[in-house]
């Protein structure tokens, strides 16, 4: 067995070197340690240290915090619009307007006589009474005109009034008569209304008044209406035939008067609009 393991390095030097030539030192390096060549590459398991990126993930988590925060902000910058919405639903009236169709009444007296003279208050204004003139202390209507009278609302807390500041008087219409006169509604109200006696021209006028009335109800607001009515004396006298009452429709005032006239009054009539809230 000592005779083989001799002989067979020296067979391995005699093919070395037919082959191409090798040194002493290449036999025995070969021969020594070729099984402890391929334990070496053991050495790859070092790369285990790649997991070392594992601490990226610490990252990872200050971003989930970062989104957190900015979500709470949004949310409370939202809460307070709606807070400041909630004070502008409960504004008190600043005033009136009178914006809807303008609703004519029929007219009483001689409906095709004279020129037809439609004559408006000034935005804001309503008609609270009459001007003129009589034939006589107890005649028939000559000239006749409306008496404006501008609106206001006052409020102290969610209690709230209408109230007429001011009057102005219209045209006359009408060329003749010798008794002047003027009537307006008592205090803060308007004309929505009338009856008399007429023939061939206007004998007699009566005025009805009513005022406007703001009611506040809670979470549904303010609302407006016409109040309760009270006829005014008769101008006029008791000549022609009466003819019945004639109102403005349902929750309208007068803003116009509506007249027929050539040297007296041949028919008469109202111009009504509904009243609403200006905040």
């Amino acid at each position: 067995m000592t005779k083989a393991f001799k002989i067979i390095p020296a067979i391995l030097a005699l093919i070395c070197l037919i082959a191409a030539g090798c040194s002493d030192n290449d036999l025995i390096v070969d021969a020594g340690t070729g099984t402890d060549t391929d334990t070496d590459t053991d050495t790859d398991i070092d790369t285990d240290t790649d997991a070392d990126t594992d601490t990226d993930a610490d990252t990872d988590t200050d971003a989930d915090t970062d989104t957190d925060t900015d979500a709470d902000t949004d949310t409370d910058t939202d809460t307070d619009t709606d807070v400041d919405a909630g004070v502008d639903g409960g504004s008190s009236p600043l005033g009136i307007e009178f914006l809807g169709a303008l609703n004519d009444t029929s007219l009483a007296g001689n409906a095709t006589g004279g020129t037809l003279y439609e004559d408006s208050c000034y935005p804001g204004s309503v008609v609270v009474g009459l001007h003129g003139y009589l034939s006589s202390v107890s005649g028939y209507h000559r000239r006749l005109g409306a008496i404006c009278g501008t609106t206001d609302v006052s409020c102290t807390g969610t209690n709230c009034a209408v109230s007429i500041t001011g009057t102005t008087n219209g045209p006359l219409r009408g060329t003749l008569g010798s008794y002047s006169w003027n009537q307006t509604c008592a205090a803060d109200e308007m004309v929505i209304g009338f009856h008399g006696r007429s023939g061939g021209l206007i004998d007699q006028l009566v005025l009805r008044c009513a005022p406007l009335d703001i009611t506040y109800s809670g979470g549904s607001g303010y609302s407006i209406s016409v109040g309760s009515h009270t006829d005014l004396a008769p101008i006029g006298g008791t000549g022609g035939s009466a003819f019945t009452q004639i109102n403005c429709p349902s929750g309208e005032v007068a803003t116009e008067t509506r007249i027929r006239a050539g040297d007296s009054i041949d028919a008469f009539g109202l111009g009504c609009q509904a009243p609403s809230l200006d905040f």
